[in-house]
């Protein structure tokens, strides 16, 4: 349990150079997922890589994980000064949207939709960052 100051973890500008790899994966897994005529063969691709290049997967997820802190850090930082929640929730909450998400594109081979981000985030995220703090 740490009780250090998140705003003075990172600054605005470390925030914004945190989404650019989020963003920049995003945007080319929806290139990647435009050049199969079949959605299946995208994931076919995704599953292939994890079982081969395991050592890969797991770099690229330590990566995005640090973005993905970074990111929720900020949100959860507004709600804390909006006083919408009182404490930081534990790393394995603060993850929780990320994992989900990845989940609903890669094994689920679907897009999220606004309606399906929501419900995620109010049902799911929102009642466990309320209980699960540090």
């Amino acid at each position: 349990m740490t009780h250090e100051n998140i705003e003075d973890k990172y600054t605005k500008e470390e925030l914004a150079e945190a989404l650019r790899p989020v963003s920049s994966i995003i945007s080319k897994c929806e290139k990647a997922q435009l050049k199969f005529s079949f959605p299946l063969e995208f994931n076919r691709m995704v599953l292939y890589e994890m079982q081969n290049s395991p050592k890969r997967i797991k770099e690229m997820l330590a990566e995005a994980r640090k973005s993905q802190l970074q990111i929720i850090d900020h949100i959860l930082l507004i709600a804390i000064e909006k006083k919408e929640i009182t404490k930081m929730p534990i790393v394995e909450t603060k993850l929780a949207l990320f994992q989900l998400l990845r989940h609903a594109i890669v094994l689920e081979n679907e897009p999220v939709s606004a309606k399906k981000l929501e419900t995620i985030v109010d049902f799911i995220v929102l009642p466990a960052i309320l209980e699960g703090t540090e």
